[in-house]
């Protein structure tokens, strides 16, 4: 009886970890997004107006875009995972993929790009491209010098992104 109360609370307490685990990850994605949202405002200037036309587009751009770069990773995944035991043609064929996800993510850039014309003007629509660019870097610099060092690592103690 002993042995079943054990295994019982092991797996209790094991699936406890992995709800928070998820929940840390969701909350670590939700505060990224948040600063990133913050970051793109003020670095494109965005109006009111202008904002509220602009970011159901950008989120749905940006939900495509996901969902094309979680593919390519997959793919990298798989290749990595299996490169001693791939066949010539399943190569070709992971090539074939490889390109046509690249293709897709150009071409979504090209669509969401009339999109942006369409509610903002071309320099807030230039300084787009480059804050999402510069909001990556900061993203990678910090959890290079962050590193292992908690949660809240690319924040400073307010929660702020400080500036570049």
């Amino acid at each position: 009886m002993r042995k079943v109360i054990f295994i019982f609370s092991f797996i209790i307490l094991g699936s406890q970890c992995m709800i928070t685990i998820a929940q840390d990850r969701e909350e670590r994605h939700e505060r990224i997004k948040a600063m990133k949202i913050a970051y793109i405002t003020e670095r494109i200037e965005l109006t009111t107006d202008e904002a509220e036309k602009f970011w159901p587009v950008y989120n749905d751009y940006e939900s495509r875009k996901i969902n094309t770069h979680e593919e390519l990773r997959k793919l990298h995944r798989y290749y990595a995972e299996n490169q001693d035991n791939i066949t010539e043609e399943k190569q070709v064929e992971l090539l074939n993929k490889y390109i046509k996800l690249q293709k897709q993510d150009a071409e979504l850039l090209t669509i969401y790009h009339d999109k942006f014309i369409e509610i903002l003007p071309p320099d807030k629509v230039m300084k787009l491209y480059i804050a999402e660019v510069q909001f990556k870097s900061y993203l990678l610099r910090q959890l290079r010098e962050h590193k292992g060092q908690g949660p809240d690592r690319g924040q400073d103690r307010r929660g702020q992104i400080p500036p570049l």
